[in-house]
């Protein structure tokens, strides 16, 4: 009989080289080193086709080897390995892994693979590997064990801005002006394509497999090493400082004050608090894999924990031109009385262009346009998904400065480079020229 755990230790290291070329973008190198890694697990299983009581080795070869033939496009085999697993007695929760395989591989069976569709299959994977599974549950069996949608909602948009404050806060703590040529465009650009991915959902309450990537098919728009350095780590840090320490214990809070300011701990920190209090709605806990069971559940954060992540700061607004205050008044007859002043935590803008002028380049809009400014957390954002542009600042009138800026910028460029644009880039700049008429 062949040495089992020594084929299955080569496949092993393959499919880590394998992983490695595709980060890089060797597609091809790829798929050649997931084939090789293939042909060694199915030799491995095939080893123990009859030693059905080698358990749960002999289910986690054959579902390993599956799992490859999928990777690789070889779905008919995937197929044979997936029933050959199934005809042994496989451990319930490896048997949960096969049929979930199983159901993705009935998926394909009809379809003849692709290259793109072994790349994207491959990308999933790739992102998988790399999530963190969160479990939401309900606090109360109002409704068994079926979560509000509301609940998910909140906690995802919680989750996301404190991924995307998180990313900001470490860019400008990573680079200056002697990193980049470019370190405003740069930066606005990082912050519009930082995103966390949903990669896997469970609905035995909720779960989902939250994933960044952190390189393959986004940030682009640098080739730094230094840069490639820090947004491949990215991901891991935010769950090192944020999701995975004991929010209230003492070493953390030691840990995390060494590291950021005040300022930077609200940032944060802050989106996330509502998620983690006592008063929330629904638990939030990290689980395993398959989301059998739970590693961490959080506790909810004490008011020391909650005063210490988003501490008391100044307020930014001062000297700006728009007010940030809500009034309520009572009136009596002619006269009215203010009894409330409170001041807004959030607050919209919706803001009407017809024509941009910047540093001598004027647009005129053949019609208005209207994009929305969103003052939260502090500070304002633009996210006009219309004409692909995103910028953030604490002045008020500073990001509509910048707005124009950015619009003017982003058409020349498309302009400028027209012969190199992808099929997204040729779209926008056809939309930015159907609806405006430029004078440069």
């Amino acid at each position: 009989m062949k040495d089992i755990r020594s084929i299955h230790k080569e496949a092993v290291e393959l499919v880590k080289k394998a992983n490695d070329l595709f980060a890089i973008g060797k597609k091809e190198e790829y798929i050649t080193a997931i084939e090789q890694a293939f042909n060694l697990e199915q030799e491995a299983a095939m080893e123990l086709l009859l030693n059905v009581d080698s358990e749960p080795t002999r289910s986690v070869i054959f579902r390993s080897a599956a799992n490859l033939a999928y990777l690789c496009g070889k779905y008919l085999e995937a197929d044979k390995l997936i029933h050959f697993a199934l005809a042994g007695t496989p451990f319930e929760e490896i048997k949960i892994e096969i049929l979930e395989l199983q159901t993705k591989v009935q998926l394909s069976l009809n379809i003849k693979p692709a290259k793109e569709e072994i790349y994207e299959n491959a990308y999933m994977e790739f992102l998988k590997q790399n999530a963190v599974n969160i479990r939401i549950e309900p606090k109360t069996s109002k409704y068994s064990k079926a979560i509000a949608i509301s609940y998910i909602v909140d906690f995802l948009k919680n989750i996301q801005a404190s991924y995307l404050n998180f990313s900001d806060v470490n860019f400008i703590k990573s680079f200056t002006d002697s990193d980049f040529n470019n370190l405003e465009s740069i930066h606005k650009c990082f912050i519009h394509d930082t995103n966390l991915l949903g990669v896997e959902f469970k609905f035995n309450s909720f779960g989902i497999s939250i994933a960044a990537d952190t390189g393959i098919m986004n940030y682009n728009l640098t080739n730094s090493p230094k840069f490639k350095e820090f947004s491949s780590r990215l991901f891991t840090d935010f769950i090192d400082d944020v999701l995975k320490p004991d929010l209230n214990s003492n070493n953390f809070k030691k840990t995390i004050t060494e590291k950021y300011t005040d300022e930077e701990r609200r940032k944060i920190f802050s989106p996330i608090i509502p998620s983690l209090i006592d008063k929330s709605p629904y638990n939030v806990s990290i689980a395993n894999e398959n989301f059998t069971s739970n590693i961490k559940s959080f506790k909810p954060i004490t008011r020391e924990t909650k005063l210490f992540l988003s501490p008391a700061t100044k307020n930014v607004n001062e000297g700006i031109e728009i007010s940030l205050i809500r009034k309520t008044e009572q009136k009596r007859g002619l006269k009215s009385k203010t009894i409330i002043v409170e001041e807004l935590k959030h607050a919209e803008f919706q803001i009407n262009i017809s024509n941009i002028i910047f540093e001598g380049k004027k647009v005129y809009l053949n019609e208005p346009h209207s994009y929305a400014v969103v003052f939260s957390d502090n500070h304002y954002t633009i996210d006009d998904e219309y004409y692909n542009i995103f910028t953030q600042s604490d002045d008020y009138n500073k990001i509509l400065i910048d707005y124009e800026k950015l619009f003017i910028e982003k058409y020349d460029y498309l302009l400028s480079n027209q012969n190199m644009l992808n099929q997204t880039d040729l779209e926008l700049l056809q939309r930015f020229e159907k609806t405006s008429l430029r004078d440069w």
